[in-house]
């Protein structure tokens, strides 16, 4: 019997379901007053990394951790923010000096977009209005009428030119340019759009948020990182530069977990074979020891009518079974 188109759909299909439920997060405060970064360094080289919050469960098993220690105010975790620049008519731009922004613009929005003030780079909503300057690399137009960013920059475009930016000059003479044609303290857009990206410590990716809406300054490097606060549930907050204890993270896998696995497969033979059922859960074990859940059991569970595979619709071609697994 050929089995191996089969086996290989099967096993792709349950690779990544199961590792990820089984294991979970044990959490450890860490009571040194440190950097982010030396707060990860520190939790890579004695746990796994800082600590990874992906749901309200461990949102909930965090605060009881760092709580039952009698701490109550910031600690670091393993989330940041990068923000990557683009200047309008190039591919990135360098990081700039930015001011802190003003007003409370959505700390969640995707895009910020930058504009200049008193010799300063700033950022905001850019759904904000603003006077603007275009540029077609060897002369600016000062516009005085204030458009959201997008309009400003589709009319820059519409002239056969681009929003100004220091991206072909020094900032400082670029500044002197820009401040013979703009009134003293005007803000004004420029050619900047800033993009946020979320990361943990870990490269897990980030699918759930519990973070504050504030907006904060980026550091040197445009980066923020995150600290929970336990004075407000837990929420998380983003920091440039500051010195607190920190929480990191081991994982241990529950006694007496059980998961069940539901897979679909595909195949013009009936796949109700002893033989064959045994060959799949064999395999199954194999890939989950190379992925280290070695001390997973798996067993099939049955169909009301005994069988393992349940056939669906009346092409003859497609079945669903279940592994249940116990971590």
């Amino acid at each position: 019997m050929k089995t191996s188109g089969l086996l290989f759909g099967v096993l792709c299909l349950s690779g990544c379901l199961i590792f990820s439920t089984c294991f979970i997060h044990k959490y450890h405060f860490i009571n040194i007053n440190s950097t982010w970064n030396q707060a990860q360094t520190y939790c890579k080289t004695n746990y796994i990394d800082l600590a990874t919050i992906n749901n309200i469960t461990e949102v909930n098993q965090f605060i009881s951790t760092v709580s039952s220690a009698g701490y109550n105010s910031k600690a670091w975790i393993g989330i940041y923010i990068k923000l990557y620049g683009n200047w309008t008519y190039a591919y990135s731009a360098q990081y700039l000096n930015w001011r802190t922004p003003q007003g409370s613009e959505t700390f969640i929005q995707g895009t910020w977009c930058g504009y200049i003030s008193s010799n300063a780079f700033w950022y905001e909503n850019c759904t904000a209005e603003h006077p603007f300057i275009c540029d077609n690399g060897t002369q600016k137009t000062f516009v005085n009428v204030p458009m959201d960013y997008l309009n400003a920059w589709s009319y820059c475009k519409g002239n056969l030119t681009d929003l100004t930016s220091p991206f072909a000059s020094s900032v400082n003479v670029w500044f002197t340019n820009v401040n013979a044609l703009v009134p003293s303290g005007q803000q004004v857009w420029f050619g900047w759009i800033g993009f946020k990206h979320f990361f943990w410590s870990d490269l897990s990716p980030v699918s759930f948020n519990y973070w504050n809406e504030l907006p904060q300054l980026f550091d040197s490097m445009g980066v923020l990182r995150g600290a929970a606060d336990l004075q407000r549930s837990g929420i998380w907050s983003f920091l440039s530069t500051k010195l607190l204890p920190f929480v990191c993270y081991t994982e241990q896998v529950p006694e007496d977990t059980i998961k069940v696995l539901k897979l679909r497969v595909s195949s013009s033979t009936d796949v109700n074979d002893f033989a064959l059922e045994a060959n799949i859960l064999s395999q199954l074990q194999m890939k989950f020891m190379k992925q280290g859940l070695s001390g997973a059991s798996l067993k099939w569970r049955k169909q009301p009518d005994g069988k393992i595979f349940l056939k669906k619709g009346n092409s003859g071609i497609s079945y669903k079974h279940e592994c249940q697994v116990n971590c």
